[in-house]
């Protein structure tokens, strides 16, 4: 009994993804034809229908090899999600670190405007070029 729940919650998580996809879809391609929206629809159903089944052969076909990697599965996991940790940190200080160098540079690009701007009335009474 306990796997007809675990079917609906999974069923119900699916139809989450599918949606997701599909919400996407429609912001991105606005002029499609029918033609195009049955084979994105077709593509879903076929994934949706596929992944679960690959991913259970495949762990079918590995858990002789998942119970031999049973002492070292928390540090595998552990490299696994702090390499995509630390990948989403450097990402945010990089684009963080863009931020900061573009306010700075539109920062001193608006200082030298208004200091050539207040130098060009000195350079027309001096009737000589500044630089």
């Amino acid at each position: 009994m306990e796997w007809i729940g675990l079917s609906f919650i999974y069923g119900i998580a699916l139809a989450m993804d599918c949606l997701a996809l599909s919400i996407t879809d429609g912001l991105c391609y606005q002029n499609i034809n029918k033609r195009k929206y049955f084979f994105i629809a077709g593509v879903f159903a076929l994934g949706q229908f596929l992944f679960p089944l690959l991913g259970h052969f495949i762990g079918l076909v590995g858990k002789t090899y998942i119970i031999e990697f049973d002492k070292y599965d928390h540090w595998i996991a552990f490299v696994l999600l702090g390499f995509i940790g630390g990948k989403m940190l450097f990402e945010g200080i990089k684009g963080m670190i863009c931020r900061l160098f573009m306010k700075t540079m539109t920062l001193l690009r608006s200082i030298s405007l208004q200091v050539f701007f207040r130098l060009l009335p000195i350079e027309k009474k001096a009737g000589r070029p500044i630089a």
